[in-house]
């Protein structure tokens, strides 16, 4: 029987398991690393579940969601008048730190590769490619706003899809045709000259792991235009202390998410990278 083709696998039950995964991680993280008193819980673009699940678990007076676009922002408190939001607020990442109250705890879940690729597109163009280094310095920006939006003891909590520490080139293949033809058109997307992936003999490619890791994440939760994971955990490492804070994390990949990548695409084990990281970080004390 063949594997199903990414447009038949339920990209819903895919987003819940990642969605799981994260919460299970972040509650994880909250428990061991998070002891001070949440009056203020913020969300940068509502995380849903997360949000109202983390109100609780850290006993915060308030939750408070952010959002830069005010009709995506009015849209979101329609759909979800029954949560537990007390207020929501149109806010542009780069003016978190002129928010009305510091925040205890802020979440910045799976927006700052949106932030990213938008704010690195070549002559912003959503078909262009990204600018690295450009896109890299916004986020910068916004991670300083965010520390700049915290009470002292506050933290950042990220969840976000990570690329491998690893350096080279790995092969794999797709096990049927219609993987085959998702990485052609994922690729063509992505911009595959950038991503260095190139066909091999019969299915089989050759790609550098990072790209690799870009691929399957675009497998995994289709975001046409975006780039998911575009720092490695090192990388996280630095960029976060070098704004003055220090980080604990847990990183992997939902059950669900590995036993679908396995199912239509061919790697040796070790090569399979991690997708997913979910970062706690507080200013150094």
């Amino acid at each position: 029987m063949n594997a199903p083709t990414p447009d038949l696998l339920s990209l819903n039950s895919m987003d819940a398991a990642v969605n799981r995964w994260t919460a299970e991680a972040a509650g994880d993280l909250l428990a061991r690393h998070f002891n001070g008193r949440c009056a203020l819980l913020a969300d940068l673009g509502f995380s849903g579940d997360l949000a109202v699940g983390l109100k609780w678990k850290v006993g915060a007076e308030r939750l408070e969601v952010l959002h830069p676009d005010a009709d995506r922002l009015a849209q979101l408190r329609r759909d979800n008048a029954s949560a537990p939001v007390d207020t929501w607020r149109s806010c542009e990442p780069l003016a978190l730190s002129l928010l009305e109250s510091k925040v205890d705890l802020l979440i910045m879940a799976d927006v700052l590769h949106e932030i990213y690729s938008e704010a690195g597109r070549v002559g912003f163009d959503p078909g262009g490619g990204i600018h690295h280094e450009l896109a890299l310095a916004h986020v910068q920006r916004v991670l300083q706003e965010a520390v700049g939006a915290l009470t002292p003891d506050g933290a950042l909590l990220i969840a976000t899809d990570v690329l491998p520490s690893r350096v080279g080139t790995c092969r794999f293949e797709p096990r049927h045709r219609h993987d085959d033809s998702f990485v052609n058109s994922a690729t063509a997307m992505l911009r595959a000259e950038e991503l260095g992936l190139k066909p091999g003999f019969g299915l089989e490619y050759e790609a550098p792991q990072d790209a690799l890791a870009v691929l399957l994440a675009e497998f995994d939760q289709p975001t046409p235009g975006m780039i998911r994971p575009f720092l490695s955990l090192e990388d996280w490492r630095t960029m976060l202390h070098d704004i003055g804070l220090e980080l604990r994390l847990i990183v992997g990949t939902p059950a669900e998410v590995q036993h679908a990548r396995e199912a239509n695409f061919s790697l040796e084990p070790a090569l399979w990278p991690e997708k997913r990281a979910v970062i706690f970080a507080l200013r150094r004390g």
